[in-house]
């Protein structure tokens, strides 16, 4: 067997026997804990943007908003369903572990969403910056 192939094999054979595991009910629970305090500070920022919207009369931004929020609140409410769910066992917690995942990606993609509603871009601020230079003497 060449020294790639084996390698390979020795590195993914455990991620596939790992991802046959069963994930552990308490740390999928802890996961959905702290993905929901991201859900909830997200909440909260896109309802306090929404009311200086409605404030300020910009409709716009408002209807924005409020698309934003009601889909953020309804990955709250996901996140409280599969919380209930694991903490019962009475479903597959491996499933619940991917759904997870998935809301937290959805919450990331909300936030996005929320910055582009009142002007901001979708990036985290944080993100690249570009940067034009004109050189003298072109445009005039």
């Amino acid at each position: 067997m060449p020294k790639k192939l084996l390698l390979f094999v020795c590195l993914t054979l455990p991620l596939v026997a790992h991802a046959d595991e069963r994930p552990d009910p308490g740390h999928v629970v802890q996961a959905i804990d702290t993905i929901m305090v991201r859900g909830n500070q997200l909440s909260r920022m896109v309802a306090a943007q929404l009311d200086d919207a409605r404030r300020f009369a910009r409709t716009r931004q408002a209807r924005c908003l409020d698309d934003v929020l009601s889909q953020v609140n309804a990955a709250r409410r996901q996140l409280l369903f599969r919380r209930d769910a694991v903490t019962r066992r009475d479903a597959d917690v491996r499933q619940h572990a991917r759904m997870t995942r998935a809301l937290r990606e959805r919450f990331d993609a909300l936030r996005g969403q929320a910055r582009t509603c009142v002007g901001g871009s979708a990036r985290a601020p944080n993100g690249t910056q570009v940067s034009v230079v004109v050189p003298e003497g072109v445009g005039d």
